[in-house]
C-alpha cells in the first residue's frame, strides 16, 4: 500500500511538472502577485501558481490594460498587467461596443458581475467603480420605443460587491461605442490605507476617513 501511495505521489508530481513544461511560446510573462502571475498567448491571458501549473485557463475576458482604471492622481504604485489583488482580478465583457467591468476570484469564477463602466483593482479589501443607472423617461410613440437616460455614480464597494458608499455623481452617460472609446474617468482614491479623497460637485476634494 505505501509502495502504491509513493508511485501515486510520483506520478502526480510529473504530471504537475509536465504540465508545466508545456507552457510554451508565451507572448508575455508577468511577476508573481499573490502567489499568481499571469501569461499570455495572443489576446488570451491564464494564471499559474508557484509549482508553475496553471490555475485559470487562457482567456480574453482578462483586462491587461489597467492604466485607464486608476485614478490620475492615485499615489499607489500602478501594476500594469493582469494580476490578483485581494483576491479579486478585473474582467470585462464587451456589449455594442460598450465595454463592461466585473471580478474574478482565483477559481476564475465571476463573483462580481461585470457591470461597471470602470472599476479600479482592490485594495485592502476595497474598489471604486462606475456604476450604471438607467432611467426611463416615457415613451416615443412615433418609433414606437421607450426613451430612457444613463448615468453613473461613483461608489465604493467590498469583495462581495456590496455597494458601501457614495462618492460623487449622478454624471451624465451616453452608452455608445463612439462616445465611451475609453472607460470613463475614476476621480475619488485613496490617499492612505483609511483616508479617501474625493471630489466633490464644485470640483473640489472633499476628504473621508473610514
Amino acid at each position: 500500500m505505501k509502495k502504491y501511495l509513493l508511485v501515486a505521489g510520483v506520478f502526480l508530481w510529473f504530471t504537475f511538472s509536465g504540465y508545466a513544461q508545456e507552457l510554451k511560446d508565451l507572448d508575455e510573462v508577468t511577476p508573481y502577485q499573490e502567489n499568481y502571475a499571469a501569461v499570455r498567448k495572443g489576446d488570451k491571458w491564464a494564471f499559474i501558481n508557484e509549482i508553475g501549473a496553471i490555475v485559470i485557463n487562457f482567456r480574453q475576458d482578462i483586462v491587461s490594460d489597467l492604466s485607464s482604471h486608476y485614478p490620475s492622481n492615485d499615489p499607489r504604485k500602478k501594476i500594469d498587467y493582469p494580476h490578483f489583488s485581494n483576491e479579486r482580478c478585473l474582467v470585462k465583457i464587451t456589449k455594442e461596443g460598450v465595454s463592461y467591468f466585473g471580478y474574478i476570484n482565483k477559481n476564475g469564477a465571476i463573483v462580481i458581475n461585470r457591470e461597471y463602466v470602470n472599476a479600479t483593482p482592490f485594495v485592502n479589501g476595497y474598489a471604486m467603480v462606475l456604476k450604471v443607472e438607467k432611467e426611463y423617461l416615457g415613451t416615443n410613440y412615433l418609433l414606437a420605443k421607450n426613451v430612457v437616460s444613463y448615468s453613473y455614480n461613483e461608489v465604493l464597494i467590498n469583495k462581495d460587491g456590496k455597494v458601501l458608499m457614495h462618492l460623487n455623481g449622478p454624471n451624465h452617460l451616453i452608452l455608445s461605442k463612439e462616445k465611451l472609446r475609453k472607460p470613463p474617468i475614476i476621480n475619488s482614491y485613496f490617499l492612505t490605507e483609511n483616508i479617501l479623497v474625493i471630489k466633490n460637485e464644485a470640483n473640489k476634494w472633499d476628504i473621508k476617513i473610514l
